[in-house]
């Protein structure tokens, strides 16, 4: 016998007040006529309903979206493509083969249950290599050809845009610019994260490069709690959601998984320190800390690795889901956008 289970539609129920007439009451008080005007009470006009926004309606029109618990894989396997579920097209991740260089060990993985990850449902578990010992970070990123000569492009976001991520840290120092995101510099003697979230809550998005003395990024927040920023925490094993959004004038809002936009750059809310430099470019997903050309800068070998900053070995995150839209969404959709996403991984 066959069963057929039908998801219930949440509903949205708008109600308002209707005025009532006055009511006129005559009397006689010791024989005296008297006239009352008494104010009934406001009454309900009849609701309407409707069909509440879902996660689904909201992310109809992404154009780059990674999902971990719908990539297909099992936990502890090994990632060698995280495929695009948006609708622009040649945007997949892939980890590319080459020869006498990568193996399985050098790859992210699939994870439920691993040290500081908290979506039961999984996350790319992405670890850093910053040990100058020829190893590499696990990373992910899209196809052609890198700076560096292995497969790799970069995405440019130009303009307005939405950017969301569903994420959490394990990482040595509480400091630590570990990131879901990384850039290359123009120099090749640093690699950046282009995404950063610390402590409570200082969110960075590096911008045009990043390159030496051009320090190109939107910075909201700092170490300390002011008006207006965000209580989440970000210490490890917490989930980390943000959407982020900035408007053809270029002004920035940040919203945290409880809906609340604690940047919005027109209101003035929030610190917000923009560059010259628009556009926000992202090299990997994943660090690639070790397999940098230095001698640019350095005057080293051409193998040499570079340094990265605040980054130790074995540093980690996870990555359970990340969208782009090339357009600023509206203020309310990109809140309710983060209040579905901590519905969705349960976040207390």
């Amino acid at each position: 016998m066959a069963i057929n289970f039908t998801e219930p539609s949440r509903k949205n129920v708008s109600v308002q007040f209707e005025t009532q007439a006055k009511t006129d009451i005559s009397s006689t008080i010791d024989g005296e006529s008297v006239n009352f005007s008494v104010n009934r009470p406001n009454k309900f006009k009849t609701p309407t309903v409707g069909n509440a926004v879902e996660l689904d309606d909201l992310l109809e029109g992404v154009d780059i979206r990674f999902v971990a618990s719908t990539a297909g894989y099992s936990s502890g396997d090994v990632v060698q493509t995280w495929e695009n579920s948006g609708k622009e097209t040649g945007m997949d991740l892939s980890h590319p083969s080459k020869p006498g260089q990568r193996s399985d060990v050098d790859k992210p993985v699939f994870d439920i249950g691993g040290s500081n990850n908290p979506f039961t449902t999984g996350a790319i578990k992405f670890v850093a290599d910053a040990t100058p010992d020829g190893h590499e970070s696990k990373f992910l990123h899209f196809g052609g050809v890198a700076e560096d000569g292995s497969n790799g492009e970069r995405l440019t976001i130009e303009g307005e845009f939405t950017m969301y991520t569903v994420m959490s840290f394990d990482k040595a120092a509480a400091k630590a610019g570990m990131s879901p995101l990384w850039v290359y510099s123009p120099t090749r003697n640093d690699t950046n994260p282009v995404l950063t979230a610390l402590l409570s809550l200082r969110v960075t998005l590096r911008g045009d490069n990043q390159a030496v003395g051009d320090p190109d990024f939107v910075f909201s927040g700092n170490s300390l709690i002011t008006t207006g920023q965000s209580k989440m925490t970000t210490a490890n094993g917490d989930a980390i959601i943000l959407v982020i959004s900035r408007d053809s004038d270029g002004n920035y809002s940040i919203y945290d998984f409880n809906a609340f936009g604690f940047i919005n750059e027109k209101k003035g809310v929030g610190q917000i320190f923009d560059s010259s430099e628009d556009d926000i470019h992202i090299d990997s997903f994943g660090p690639k800390c070790e397999i940098r050309d230095t001698s640019l800068t350095t005057n080293g070998a051409a193998t040499d690795p570079g340094v990265v900053a605040n980054i130790s070995d074995g540093d980690t995150v996870y990555l359970a889901e990340w969208g782009l839209f090339r357009e600023a969404i509206d203020g309310q959709e990109a809140s309710a956008l983060a209040r579905l996403l901590k519905e969705k991984y349960q976040v207390s």
